[in-house]
């Protein structure tokens, strides 16, 4: 009601500014399509209208107030205070300092003068006329040196002037764009523009014949919305569309007709299907990669011709000489059907330079340059690899082992050039992360006809030295942290990287028994990665794996805890093996070790652990001092490039094995692996799959954007394992997951925790599941200036395998999971700063299966005016984006 009542008010508030005549462009329609999208018309729109809310136009009426309170005689009479208030500052300062400034540079010049003065008395006396014109040189140049000093400003003012350009800049924005209400939160009314209008159409049209639409209509209709207002619509005839008939390649190399035709199934122009304008550039640039790809390095796209007939003037589109014609008809029923007015025909001309004709280049030698920011005097040396044939040009030793680089460079003498090769070699010796720059320059300059490969790099520094101190945020309380870590490159001189990190941080968060503490968390951990697969295969197989450019990464650290309920060790140790190729990377790690010590439980937190055992769950035992080894790959699929324009798609699947290697120690008595143990410690068998999506899509609108995220995982222990170690368990809510509820006090399916004094759940303990599924939506768009908002919406929960007495429900049955499904929507404010994005979402519960079934939906419990009430909102603070 009261929004309703805004809205209105806005929009009269609105209508009251409106020039006589004038009317606010309410919106725009597009009708009569029916094979064209209104999505791709809509983005041709000249004006776009402004935005409402339930009709009413809430930023014109902001935009309009504030221009009603705008008095810009009072900036510009600021702009003037403050011009004339900096100009006296620096007169001052330019005073304060010409002075004693001038009387010492004077002083100097007087001193230095008359040193050549005495160097001129003497070189007279020997009447020296060569030194005698050198000595009046300088001492033209000291006077013109000490001239210019005497000129120059002093810092202080340069800083004045800097601050009254930066001021006067702000105040230039605010006169020529109003005020803030005007700058930041309102929008300037948009009204409907005949001219503008007629444009769109004129646009949409050539869209419509872009797609094959030549004999298309477009009609602008106007109807009146309100009293101020008028809506456009575009009324579309598209008519018969036309389709790709034959297509023709012309070209008087043999070689270029070959590459064509031996690609013609990845020809963008296919016969039979819809014209596209579109289609006939993608060729183009097809059909330019191909070639570069093959040897042909000056190939440009400016040599391609297409001429389209869809008249059919001519029946044998013979439009241009040469030797030979490569021609291909539609491969469907389609394009046989259709009648020769609906075909358009194709002829791709491939046309030769003012000089010569097109050239293949095989690569004939290939250098690598390492060029040292320190050098040392004399030629560089250079060293040939036999295996590869490439010149190494180092200055100074070389440090880096050539068969490392070998592996990274794809290109060989004797191979055509290829610029696919020549964008992986510098994306592989990038990814070393050994050299600041990696430049490659293809030269045919010094030798006519022979192809130089030219790769120019700078090694980075040895040492780095790194820190980096911030603020941790979990569960809406700060902690600050700080990690320092130092890096060795070319340990061994192989491309290793050896690093060393140190991790602090005292994060908040909410305790098992009080309200809040801060817990203690230290960790050192090194690391040594290798270029290359270590592990013994076969040359061949090792080679074959070099398109992925494979590391291996050694792994061995250190972590402490402390916690009000418990102090925890780990001990771990890896070996991992990474690769990635297009969009695609890939982790297996062959093996991982870790030694968990849980010490000083707390007795309120023990008395907890005793009685879910004594119900069954043997959760405790995951608190017990074990050796916890697993096997596992992860497989990521990310076609993010940074570009909020464009969508993206990003796939995670996690596959683990805990314990498989145990089976190995059975064998050895002394470490009596048969209970389960080694050297007292408690060992783990379990499988853990972990399968996660993620989909950005951005909307027409800037800054408008749909993001999603689905999440679902399976832990299972095995073999004479009861549990699973803690850190494999899945939790559910907190800022990443259903951001309703608490972080890890989701589930495990409808159990019903302890209910506090005031009647609401007792949110202390957390709650492991070995099920978890989730998924989450959010509408992503701006507010104002650097402040983005977000409406989301989260389901899921965590389950359990088995039935738990002490927690009815907790268990995963098929047939009524979807009914323990948690819901929570809510709203999320983003500010969207230079160094970091802040999160701050509201979520609200709307379905909570810990309730009786008759009281899930407690969204009817939500009070606007007493958001907080029977712990229905929750308030997230995080850094970045949920996913």
């Amino acid at each position: 009601m009261w929004l309703l009542f805004l809205a209105t008010i806005c929009s009269c508030v609105s209508q009251k500014n409106i020039p006589e005549g004038a009317f606010i462009l309410h919106s725009q329609e597009i009708k009569g399509n029916e094979t064209i999208s209104s999505e791709s018309l809509e983005t041709l729109y000249r004006q776009k209208p402004n935005r409402k809310i339930f009709g009413g136009l809430p930023y014109v009426w902001a935009y309009n107030y504030g221009k009603k309170i705008f008095k810009p005689e009072k900036v510009e009479q600021k702009i003037t205070q403050k011009e004339e208030r900096f100009n006296k500052k620096i007169i001052h300062a330019e005073n304060e300092l010409s002075e004693k400034r001038n009387a010492s540079l004077s002083a100097k010049e007087a001193k230095d003068l008359e040193a050549l003065q005495r160097h001129l008395d003497k070189a007279e006396k020997k009447e020296d006329s060569l030194a005698i014109e050198e000595i009046k040189q300088d001492i033209q140049a000291t006077k013109s040196f000490y001239n210019k000093k005497k000129r120059q400003k002093s810092p202080k003012v340069l800083r004045l002037e800097r601050r009254k350009k930066k001021k006067l800049d702000k105040l230039q924005v605010r006169l020529k764009e109003g005020n803030w209400l005007m700058r930041t939160v309102g929008e300037k009314p948009v009204y409907f523009d005949t001219l503008e209008t007629r444009r769109t159409a004129e646009e949409i049209q050539e869209y419509l014949e872009s797609k094959g639409f030549f004999q298309s209509k477009v009609s602008i209709q106007t109807k009146k919305v309100y009293t101020h207002r008028k809506k456009v619509i575009y009324q579309v005839e598209e008519n018969e569309p036309t389709y790709f008939g034959e297509i023709n390649l012309l070209a008087n190399d043999p070689d270029i007709e070959r590459l064509w035709q031996q690609s013609l199934s990845e020809c963008s122009i296919v016969p039979g299907k819809p014209y596209d304008v579109r289609k006939i550039s993608s060729e183009r640039l097809r059909v330019q990669k191909l070639l570069r790809n093959n040897g042909y390095l000056f190939f440009s796209s400016q040599y391609i011709i297409f001429r389209v007939d869809t008249l059919h003037l001519s029946d044998t589109l013979a439009l241009a000489q040469a030797d030979t014609l490569i021609s291909i008809s539609g491969p469907t029923n389609e394009a046989k059907n259709l009648s020769p007015q609906r075909r358009a025909r194709v002829q791709i001309v491939i046309n030769e330079p003012q000089e010569g004709k097109h050239q293949a280049y095989p690569v004939d030698r290939v250098f690598f340059h390492l060029v040292n920011t320190r050098r040392r005097k004399g030629d560089p040396d250079t060293l040939h690899s036999a295996r590869s044939n490439i010149e190494y040009v180092h200055e100074g030793p070389m440090k880096y082992n050539p068969g490392i680089l070998n592996r990274r460079i794809r290109f060989r003498p004797g191979q055509l050039y290829s610029q696919a090769d020549l964008v992986d070699t510098q994306r592989s010796l990038g990814i070393l992360n050994m050299f600041k720059f990696v430049n490659i320059n293809p030269d045919t300059s010094s030798i006519e006809d022979e192809l130089l490969m030219h790769i120019y790099t700078t090694p980075l520094e040895r040492y780095q030295l790194s820190n980096e101190v911030g603020f941790n945020v979990v569960q809406g309380l700060p902690g600050p942290f700080i990690n320092l870590s130092l890096k060795n490159r070319n340990t061994f001189g192989g491309a290793e990287i050896f690093e060393t990190s140190i991790r602090f941080a005292l994060d908040g968060q909410a305790s098992f028994s009080d309200d809040n503490y801060s817990s203690i968390e230290a960790g050192l951990n090194t690391s040594l990665t290798f270029p290359k697969i270590v592990f013994p295969l076969r040359r061949n197989w090792r080679e074959g794996l070099n398109f992925v450019n494979p590391t291996t990464q050694l792994n061995l650290g250190f972590n402490f805890v402390r916690r009000p309920e418990y102090t925890r060790t780990n001990l771990a140790s890896s070996i991992s093996y990474q690769g990635q190729f297009g969009f695609s990377r890939l982790n297996f790690t062959l093996a991982e070790l870790n030694i968990v010590n849980t010490r000083n439980i707390s007795q309120s937190f023990n008395e907890i652990l005793q009685d879910l055992s004594n119900s069954g769950n043997p959760i405790i035992e995951s608190f017990d001092r074990a050796l916890v080894s697993s096997i596992y790959a992860i497989y990521s699929y990310n076609t993010n490039t940074g570009n909020e324009r464009n969508p993206s798609f990003f796939v995670r699947f996690l596959v683990e094995g805990g314990g498989l290697t145990q089976s190995l120690w059975k064998n050895i008595p002394l470490l009596n692996a048969e209970d389960e143990r080694v050297f007292g410690l408690k060992l783990f068998r379990y499988w853990r799959i972990n399968p996660t999506v993620f989909y950005y899509y951005p909307l027409k609108k800037k800054f408008h954007s749909l993001a999603f995220r689905f999440n679902t995982g399976i832990a299972r222990p095995f073999g004479g394992s009861s549990t699973l170690p803690y850190e494999k368990f899945f939790f559910g809510g907190g800022s990443s997951s259903i951001r309703a509820w608490q972080s890890r006090r989701l589930g495990p399916g409808s159990s019903r925790p302890d209910i506090n004094d005031d009647g609401t759940f007792d949110n202390r303990f957390e709650r492991p599941g070995e099920i978890i599924i989730e998924a989450n939506a959010e509408y992503r768009f701006p507010l104002f200036g650097f402040v983005r908002g977000a409406v989301f919406l989260d389901a899921g929960n965590v389950w359990t395998f088995e039935e738990d007495p002490d927690r009815p429900g907790s268990n995963f049955r098929f047939s009524n999971f979807y009914s323990q499904i948690a819901l929570g929507s809510g709203f999320g404010v983003r500010f969207n700063f230079p160094f970091l994005l802040l999160r701050l979402d509201f979520g609200v519960k709307v379905y909570d299966p810990a309730r009786r079934s008759d009281r899930r939906w407690v969204i009817q419990e939500f009070k606007p005016l007493r958001p907080f009430r029977n712990d229905l909102t929750l308030l997230n603070i995080a850094i970045g984006y949920p996913f």
